[in-house]
């Protein structure tokens, strides 16, 4: 009987030996199973940080490449513009004249209305969600020299051209 009280000791032993195993090896476990939630959390964050990276870069990618058309054409105006101030000949003219001068700027300032129209009309959808503050009065075009009389001004009606942002 004492050699079974024995045997019955040492297996009580051994069993709580292999019950504090366990724990311990349950509570790495935990540990390392924490460690790692914490890590796939650190990198689902990075991954979707990324992706709403790549849906912006996207969109300024997309307004970069239109407004760069855009551009090209202002260029393209600009040229156009100097080749045009290129073409007239005032060297075999002994003065220039007030028309000639007047002339030449309305048919740039015409020039300008056209090739900048989409700019214009781009500005203005930009301008779209902007609450309306002002309007602005848009006078006639008199001339160079011309002069204008306060009864002049009386029938100007107001022209909506465009709406302030503030920021």
């Amino acid at each position: 009987m004492e050699k079974v009280n024995a045997m019955k000791e040492c297996l009580d032993l051994k069993v709580a030996k292999l019950k504090s195993l366990m724990l311990e090896e349950a509570k790495k476990l935990e540990e390392n199973y924490m460690l790692l939630h914490g890590k796939v959390d650190i990198i689902s964050t990075a991954i979707t940080r990324l992706v709403e990276f790549n849906e912006y870069t996207n969109q300024f990618q997309t307004k970069y490449e239109k407004d760069e058309k855009v551009f090209e054409k202002v260029e393209e105006f600009v040229s156009g513009i100097k080749d045009t101030l290129l073409k007239v000949d005032l060297s075999n003219q002994s003065h220039i004249s007030q028309e000639s001068i007047l002339v030449m700027v309305s048919n740039i300032e015409s020039n300008i209305k056209v090739d900048l129209a989409p700019i214009l009309s781009l500005v203005f959808l930009l301008l779209t969600n902007a609450p309306r503050v002002a309007q602005v009065s848009q006078g006639r075009d008199i001339g160079v020299g011309g002069a204008r009389s306060s009864k002049d001004f009386s029938d100007d009606k107001g022209v909506d051209v465009g709406k302030v942002i503030s920021t």
